[in-house]
């Protein structure tokens, strides 16, 4: 399950959040990751209220190799748009690699799906001022954008 933790009721300084649930929906203890989009590029947070942005996590997906990758948003420190963040986690859900992008305006992802050869393909929204564009972007299974 991904989506966003946050302890203010506005959603403010909100992290995106990863656990697994067993065949009847139960929480398995000890499977909760909280990720910020800039504590978590140097290393993993462990306080579930250490946020320094915005952080929302949109869509999960199980890899062939037996572990996930979800797809969310960052606000950006400096300019305020949203970038896309994309993480991928091995079997006990533990940060494999993080990938941030993004540029003017807010990329905000509704998907993300694994091709048969392992690349991972996002499918999201573009928008500049008042404009929104779809996105298709492909990378491959260690985060690298493809052609």
């Amino acid at each position: 399950v991904t989506g966003t933790y946050s302890s203010n009721t506005d959603g403010s300084n909100g992290n995106i959040f990863f656990l697994q649930v067993d065949t009847y929906g139960d929480i398995i203890p000890g499977s909760e990751r909280f990720f910020d989009g800039d504590v978590s590029m140097e290393g993993d947070v462990t306080d579930k209220n250490a946020s320094t942005v915005v952080d929302n996590g949109e869509s999960l997906i199980g890899t062939k190799d037996g572990g996930f990758a979800m797809v969310g948003t960052m606000t950006n420190t400096s300019t305020k748009d949203k970038d896309l963040m994309i993480i991928k986690l091995n079997a006990f859900g533990d940060k494999q690699w993080i990938k941030k992008f993004g540029a003017s305006g807010d990329e905000v992802p509704v998907s993300i799906k694994e091709a048969d050869n392992g690349d991972l393909v996002i499918c999201g929204t573009k928008t500049l001022g008042n404009y929104s564009t779809i996105f298709l972007m492909r990378m491959d299974s260690n985060g690298e954008l493809k052609n």
